[in-house]
């Protein structure tokens, strides 16, 4: 989980990593190096702040820091991975987690509540392979950008990833 959690958030780099001790070296944007334990990434106890104060949190979902607007599945449950940019104005993050709403019901949700803060879909892709069903949806306005993936297997809850951003 850390590991995807550095590599999904492009103002860091994985350096180097230590399977046996459980941890990785990181490099920010700006050039900070740091080490941490998966463990830490995981449960969230990782901010990093670059030299212009802005500040990227990452680790386990605190829902807490997703912008309203930013639609969460009603059943939303074990949260997998997040992080939350705010830099020079702009918010930005991703956040998944799992809910045992089928893909049709869930695609017609996001589209409502996309639809509700004034987004359009600028984006709409569907694809099955051997039983599991991928589906992207995409929406923009008002310098809201908004990804939902949602994976479902058969016999599993469905993954849902979100990836936000607003100018």
């Amino acid at each position: 989980a850390g590991e995807m959690i550095v590599s999904v958030n492009p103002e860091l780099g994985r350096v180097s990593q230590d399977e046996e001790n459980g941890t990785m070296t990181i490099r920010t944007k700006d050039g900070k190096e740091m080490t941490l334990s998966y463990q830490d990434i995981a449960e969230g106890k990782m901010e990093v702040t670059d030299a212009d104060g802005n500040t990227t949190r990452l680790g386990s979902p605190d829902l807490s820091l997703v912008p309203a607007w930013v639609p969460k599945a009603p059943d939303l449950t074990d949260g997998i991975s997040m992080f939350h940019t705010a830099a020079g104005g702009r918010v930005s993050g991703q956040f998944s987690g799992k809910s045992v709403t089928g893909v049709e019901d869930l695609k017609e949700f996001f589209e409502n509540a996309a639809s509700d803060q004034g987004l359009s879909s600028s984006s709409n892709s569907s694809t099955s392979m051997k039983g599991t069903s991928v589906a992207t949806q995409e929406f923009t306005g008002g310098g809201k950008s908004l990804k939902i993936v949602i994976t479902e297997k058969p016999g599993s809850a469905a993954l849902i990833n979100t990836n936000y951003s607003e100018n």
